[in-house]
């Protein structure tokens, strides 16, 4: 009743793709050009989000466990909402940040990201301690 018919037709196609699947630099480690020319050497095409200065997405990465760049811990896999939440923090090096709503990790990780692993994170959440 609120939106067209257009518009109803044009949500619900989108609802039938596959979603982006994002990347963050860890920016304590590497950079977006140089994480990008790596991943496309393995046929992996990448491309750099204008609104969060980590993320980046994507394409024919197959299992990306399986990638070095992966396991040396260069970037790794976090929705384009998360990064952009700790990067309206405006984190600097060593700054001292208190992640209340930890788990699983994935906000602390960027965070530590980055102010280049100089500061200290406190990360929490509720559990059964």
């Amino acid at each position: 009743k609120d939106y067209s018919s257009e518009f109803a037709n044009d949500f619900l196609s989108e609802s039938l793709l596959s979603p982006k699947t994002y990347a963050a630099v860890n920016l304590s480690k590497t950079d977006y050009e140089t994480i990008s020319s790596s991943l496309l050497e393995k046929g992996i095409v990448c491309e750099k989000d204008e609104d969060a200065k980590t993320a980046f997405t994507i394409k024919n990465a197959g299992s990306v466990e399986n990638l070095s760049e992966f396991k040396n811990g260069l970037f790794f896999i976090q929705d384009k909402a998360s990064q952009i939440a700790i990067q309206n923090l405006r984190l600097e090096e060593n700054m001292r940040v208190l992640d209340v709503c930890a788990a699983p990790g994935g906000k602390s990780f960027t965070a530590a990201s980055l102010i280049k692993n100089s500061g200290e994170i406190v990360s929490c959440d509720i559990g059964s301690y």
